[in-house]
């Protein structure tokens, strides 16, 4: 089923920043459209990695995995985002993880073949593609490094602010509503451990920057997240300065 462009909210989509709608449209065309429910495994680690996939509407969760197929970490999707691009830049690549739908997702998948040969002919999605990859990397250095830094609320809030920034969809009345993860996801995904995490959400619910209701976080005062957030960031700042 071909993708209704109209639809989108092309503002959310970074790799389409600056691209011809004739070039959107011709991205969209020779992709395939699919919807899944909430928990339908949409990748699992170790499959073969033949297919692109951009999210047009909804959550996913990448969990993964190591040898004893115990979590190590967790990442989140919503529309705009993309994943399976590793496997189209390099030849035989498996999947590292598993792709879950947490609400009902849509998202357009093209075929490695089509990938390659549209980015030969749209320098400018090959642009943005580098581009989205390269913040991804420093991204992921920042997260390494909160990694190694102290466990308390200012590494927990930081985390949370970071998501509740990037999912500004999920408003509802004034507030963010934060996806749904089990408590095992969210420690994971704060790179700390449950009780920390449960011991930092309780300080943060008594500070008023957040509820907790059936390990759905629902943000209440942003200005205070990111106040109790501050301290993190400024260990952070300082770890990459010294």
């Amino acid at each position: 089923m071909a993708v209704d462009i109209t639809r989108l909210n092309l503002a959310d989509f970074p790799l389409f920043d600056q691209v011809a709608e004739a070039d959107v449209r011709k991205f969209l065309s020779v992709g395939f459209h699919f919807s899944y429910e909430a928990g339908s495994s949409i990748v699992s680690n170790n499959d073969s990695g033949e297919t692109f996939f951009m999210v047009l509407k909804g959550l996913a969760k990448l969990v993964l995995v190591n040898g004893q197929q115990e979590m190590v970490n967790v990442a989140l999707f919503r529309a705009g985002d993309f994943f399976g691009e590793m496997s189209m830049l390099q030849p035989d690549t498996a999947r590292n993880g598993d792709i879950v739908a947490i609400t009902e997702l849509e998202v357009v998948t093209l075929h490695k073949k089509d990938f390659l040969k549209i980015m030969q002919e749209c320098p400018m999605l090959a642009f943005n593609l580098a581009r989205d990859l390269a913040q991804r990397i420093r991204l992921m250095n920042q997260r390494m490094i909160t990694d190694r830094l102290p466990d308390d609320l200012h590494k927990v809030a930081h985390t949370l602010l970071w998501l509740a920034n990037k999912g500004k969809t999920l408003h509802e009345q004034g507030r963010v509503l934060l996806p749904p993860l089990s408590l095992k996801e969210w420690a994971l995904f704060c790179y700390t451990d449950g009780q920390m995490f449960m011991d930092s959400i309780e300080k943060l619910k008594q500070a008023g920057a957040l509820e907790w209701q059936s390990q759905r976080i629902v943000v209440t005062d942003l200005f205070t997240l990111q106040r109790c957030a501050q301290v993190h960031q400024e260990r952070l700042q300082n770890h990459v300065s010294s």
